[in-house]
């Protein structure tokens, strides 16, 4: 299994991200009609918490049944929020907030243990094939460790993630989806290292810039360098901007894509706005 490691300060650029602060929204304040769920979604929520459904209170919302625990200070806890996928069945959201903050700290091969475990248990899109990334974020004092793999299922991609403190409690898990890529429209020539070699002697060429790093982010068929359906190699770039000989002014980094089209080898080096991705197929889960 491949895993990839990643340090940063600030926060990733995640689908998820944005979709977890929009469930909570969306869930958290919407109030259940008529007295009773699903029991389903109750069993379903129990059963990824691992309590008995009883101490569950539900609420009904447009994505799904939201449910809170009743009594969270008998499990060290301040609130536990999760949200039950209305047609999938399944945990697509859920968050915790301890009472005390974790003092433990893991290395980071037991966050990457920890992380893959926990995505094992829980999540039913989790793939043994799939690589996982191991992102570390907030600061040495107060570490959180995220795990996250993307796994494609049958008519959509799905993107899980797990959240957790140094001492491998679970602070948030969430799942992000989306329609599946359109098959290629021709077959793919280059291989990453020449769409990568296209890119460097690209930037070499350029009298301002001076490259420190540059790596293929994916393959896809649905980018912003060509329309839907052109396979393309998205490649990323650390550069720095050069400064005249002798200038005060040092020089800057700075961070952009271009993209090689993993056909013919056309380099892309700005992006176009391309229309909305199509809906959902009917009856996949999240269409409302």
């Amino acid at each position: 299994m491949a895993t990839q490691v990643t340090r940063r300060n600030g926060v990733r650029l995640w689908p998820c991200a944005v979709a977890v602060t929009c469930l909570i929204l969306l869930g958290a304040g919407l109030h259940l009609r008529g007295g009773l769920l699903a029991g389903e979604g109750r069993d379903v929520a129990a059963e990824f918490l691992g309590v008995p459904g009883e101490q569950l209170t539900a609420q009904r919302g447009r994505s799904g049944l939201s449910f809170k625990l009743q009594q969270p200070e008998a499990h060290g806890l301040l609130s536990l929020f999760v949200l039950v996928d209305k047609q999938g069945q399944y945990v697509s959201l859920c968050s915790w907030d301890y009472q005390q903050p974790s003092r433990e700290r893991m290395t980071e091969a037991e966050a990457k243990a920890a992380g893959i475990a926990f995505l094992r248990a829980k999540s039913p899109f989790y793939r043994e094939d799939k690589p996982v990334e191991l992102l570390i974020q907030g600061s040495p004092q107060a570490p959180r460790y995220v795990t996250s793999q993307d796994t494609p299922g049958s008519q959509v991609n799905y993107l899980i993630r797990v959240e957790m403190d140094g001492s491998s409690r679970p602070l948030a898990y969430g799942v992000a989806e989306w329609p599946r890529e359109p098959d290629a429209a021709s077959p793919t020539k280059l291989t990453e290292g020449q769409a990568l070699a296209i890119v460097e002697e690209a930037v070499a060429s350029k009298p301002d810039l001076i490259l420190d790093k540059a790596w293929v982010v994916r393959l896809g068929t649905r980018t912003f360098f060509a329309p839907e359906g052109q396979p393309v190699y998205v490649v990323r770039m650390d550069v720095r901007r050069r400064t005249a000989p002798g200038s005060p002014v040092p020089s800057w980094p700075e961070s952009f894509d271009w993209g090689v089209h993993a056909t013919t080898g056309e380099l892309f080096t700005e992006m176009k706005l391309l229309p909305p991705p199509p809906p959902l197929p009917k009856g996949a889960p999240n269409t409302e």
